[in-house]
Order: structure tokens, then sequence, then C-alpha cells
């Protein structure tokens, strides 16, 4: 008979899953769900100190950049709709913060962990079944398929399978560790996304030197590394070229050459983003410069392109994270972005407990990276796990939070 404590965090496993499914597909509906349980745990508890100093620090940050957002789009009269849409993508970080928060705020440290362990087991077992289903999968172009496996996009295996070999073994059984762990490797090689791939060998290097290094470690990371090599091999040739060819491009993507021709346009995508608004902000006012745009208001291209079957001359988001903000709030409001970004970095590093001390580094380090090519903290997918998770942290490594039903109220 299982018991009613299990039970309560499966259901919570279940729940967070969910969440971060829904949120990693559509970034509203996650943060309607999102905002509804904040509301619904408002209602339903009676919180003492909801939230500490760092959550609130974070916040007040972050909802200054939304003010300058807010400000200079009156100036510049943007659309209504184009603004909501900036003024949600915006503020999701605080949201999914608040969230990671008070949903793990009632569970030892272990459920955190479990539940990335559980939910990354969920996602690879779905990853797999993909391809058992329909093996011509790999027949296909390596943009047919991410398309196709809705899955490949997303970070949880990853970092699963770093909790088991550096952090917390998810069983005491060695046998079934390595079980865990080959299931794990084998999604991160089926996602095909040279994001996990990246991010995996940056963690694990940042991991193998801050961490201690005993047996199982050294002898389970190794043995990743030499299934992740051998599923790289025996993957079909064209897409290991194009993998391997996005990864050495990747430097180059985010800068591009210089010369813009439709050809290097479409190769550098995301550095002639970054280009346009370099060129945008060099030639505008004193007064754009410092404060941006504002929100609503759209990148124009230059030309005409199509993106995801649609024809675009003007674009309302960029890649970058980091020149989001530059072009919408402005060297303030990009200023301010870092700062939220070294804010928990410091956060993490006061962590008493070493192993959560170590993981909330290593995703503080994720978002970081990511801000770069896929917007960070307003990456739907990553950006929630990795502040919800984050949140967690803060409310399990602070002062315990205390709670009671408000229908068991005697006043």
């Amino acid at each position: 008979m299982i018991k009613k404590t299990s039970l309560y965090k499966l259901i919570s496993t279940l729940l967070y899953l969910t969440t971060y499914i829904i949120a990693s597909i559509n970034i509203y509906f996650g943060f309607i769900l999102m905002i509804l349980f904040i509301l619904y745990s408002s209602i339903t508890y009676k919180y003492k100190n909801i939230l500490n100093k760092n959550v609130i620090i974070f916040i007040s940050i972050n909802f200054f950049v939304v003010f300058i957002g807010l400000i200079m789009s009156i100036v510049n009269d943007s659309s209504s709709k184009d603004i909501l849409r900036d003024v949600i993508n915006t503020i999701f970080p605080s949201i999914s913060l608040i969230y990671g928060y008070i949903f793990f705020s009632k569970y030892k440290i272990d459920h955190i962990y479990n539940t990335i362990v559980q939910g990354g087991l969920a996602i690879a077992f779905y990853q797999l079944f993909n391809f058992i289903k329909d093996p011509t999968l790999f027949l296909q172009s390596l943009r047919y398929i991410r398309i196709d496996n809705d899955a490949s996009n997303f970070l949880l295996p990853t970092l699963a399978v770093l909790v088991v070999l550096f952090l917390r073994r998810y069983s005491e059984k060695k046998y079934f560790n390595f079980i865990i762990i080959l299931i794990l490797s084998a999604s991160i090689i089926l996602s095909l996304s040279r994001t996990n791939y990246i991010i995996f060998m940056l963690i694990s290097l940042f991991l193998l030197i801050v961490r201690p290094k005993n047996t199982f470690v050294l002898k389970n990371f190794f043995g990743v590394i030499l299934l992740l090599a051998i599923g790289f091999t025996i993957l079909p040739a064209h897409i290991r070229n194009e993998i391997f060819g996005k990864m050495i491009h990747s430097i180059t993507e985010v800068k591009g050459t210089g010369i813009w021709d439709f050809q290097e346009i479409n190769s550098n995508w995301r550095g002639y983003e970054n280009y346009l608004i370099k060129q945008q902000l060099s030639n505008t006012s004193l007064l754009n410069q410092l404060f941006g745009f504002g929100f609503g208001e759209r990148l124009q291209l230059g030309v005409s392109i199509s993106l995801a079957g649609s024809i675009y001359t003007a674009i309302p988001q960029t890649h970058s994270e980091y020149y989001y903000f530059l072009f919408k709030t402005g060297i303030l409001g990009l200023t301010l972005i870092i700062i939220m970004h070294i804010y928990l970095l410091k956060f993490s590093r006061n962590i008493m407990d070493s192993v959560s001390r170590h993981f909330a580094i290593s995703l503080s380090i994720i978002i970081a990276v990511e801000a770069v090519v896929v917007r960070g903290f307003f990456n739907s997918e990553a950006g929630f796990l990795c502040l919800s998770i984050l949140g967690g942290l803060m409310s399990i490594n602070s002062v315990p939070i205390k709670y009671e039903r408000i229908k068991n109220e005697t006043s």
C-alpha cells in the first residue's frame, strides 16, 4: 500500500512536470498556470515570511526592468498586444522563482532532486519511444527530427543525469543508478541538441572540479562520456555532420562576418539580430541608448524573411537575452539584467549545504550561458526549470516557512 506522504510527493512531481511541459510548449499557458497556483497557495495558506530577502531583491530588480520598458513604450507609442507580450516575458523569471519557492517549501531537499530525476526519466522514455516507434526518423534531416521529436530541446534529462552523477544518488543500489544514468544519457544523445551537449560538458567540468571525487563519480562519468561518444559516432553521418557543424559554428553564429548578404543572414541569424540592434542604437538619441525603445517595439530587419513559415520584415523578440533587453530597455535595463544574473550567483555561493550550493551555481551558469543564444532567464523551458529549482533551493535553505490552513484558524 502506498504511503500517504509518498502519494503526495508523486502528485507533486506530476504537477511540477505538467507545469514544466506546458510552460515549455507555450509560455503564456505556463504563466497562467503558475499565477493560478500562486494565488491558490496564497488564499489557501496563511504564510509567514513567505518570501525571503533574496527572492524580494531579485523580484524588485526584475520589476524595475519592467518599469523602464513600460515607460519607454508610452514614449514610443507601441501596440498594446506587443507590450503585453513583452511584459509577460519579462516578469516570467520572477513568477518562475516564486512558483518554485512556494511549490517546494513544504518538502525536504531530497524531493527537489527526486523530482528532477523522475521528470528527466519521464521525458527520456518519451524520447526513446519516439525513435522506437519510428526508426525512419534517423533518415530525416536534423530540422525535421527536432520538429517531430517535440521533447528534443528539454534540458531536464541533462540536469537529471548531472544530479545522479555528481550530487545525489537516486538509489542505494549502484546498478539501479547505473541504469538511470544509461537511460538519461541515451536521451541526451537522442535530443540531437548542441545546447544539451555543451551544457552537459560545461557543468560536468565545473562539478568535477568542485565536488568530491570518488570511484562512483569517476567511473560513471567516464562511462557516460564513452557512451555519448559511441552514441554520437553511430548516428547517421548526415545528422552527425550537421550537429558537429552547428557546434563549430556556435561562436561565429552570434557574431557573423560583417558582410550581411542574404546567405550570411541565413547562416548567422543570431548575429544579424545583434548587428541590427547595435546599428539601431548607434543611430538613435541618448534617451533611447540609455532606456531603450520600450516594450512592444519591433526590430526592423531591413529584408523580408521567412521565419517558422511566415514572412517577417520586423520581429518582436531576439534570441539573445542581453541584446533583447539592450534594445527594449537600453543600457540601464541591460545593466539590471546582468545584476540579476550576478545576484543569483551570489545567492548560490552563500548556500551552506555544499551539494545545494554547487547545484545552484550550476543552474546560474546554465542560465547565463543560455542567455547568449536562447534568452536564458526568459526562455520558457530552461528559464522555468532553472529558476523554479533555484526558488526551491532558496526556500529550503532559508528560514523554514510556517503555514497553516485558514479554515483551521480559530480567530
